[in-house]
């Protein structure tokens, strides 16, 4: 299973419900337990999480990696997911993957003010 060689590949390393980025003027959260679910439901959050650094470059094909996103929103962002989300396709990764994201924080941050007009 795709899901079992990913995370041997990172060694067992443990999952964290944030990972922060130090930067010389502040802390960059940039994932947070439960955020994804929101990201998804406006336009363009679910190429997004192709489109990242991480995702848009890992040496998985489409659909394994539609399966590890998905593997990732189902475990650690059930809490957000709409009651009628539909698991990411090798074919929504394939064209995400195709537009490189320049500006990936600037991204999320446009997404997530997005969903809070919702």
């Amino acid at each position: 299973m795709v899901i079992k060689k990913v995370l041997d590949d990172l060694d067992a390393r443990p999952v964290y419900s944030s990972v922060e980025i130090p930067s010389t003027a502040t802390g960059i959260v940039i994932c947070q337990r439960d955020d994804l679910g929101h990201i998804i439901t406006v336009e363009k959050g679910r190429g997004y999480l192709a489109r990242v650094l991480g995702s848009s470059q890992a040496l998985l094909d489409d659909g394994d990696l539609a399966a590890v996103i998905n593997w990732v929103l189902t475990e650690f962002n059930s809490a957000t997911l709409v009651d009628d989300f539909e698991p990411l396709t090798a074919a929504e990764v394939k064209e995400a993957r195709e537009n490189t994201l320049m500006d990936p924080l600037k991204f999320r941050t446009r997404l997530l003010r997005e969903y809070q007009d919702i």
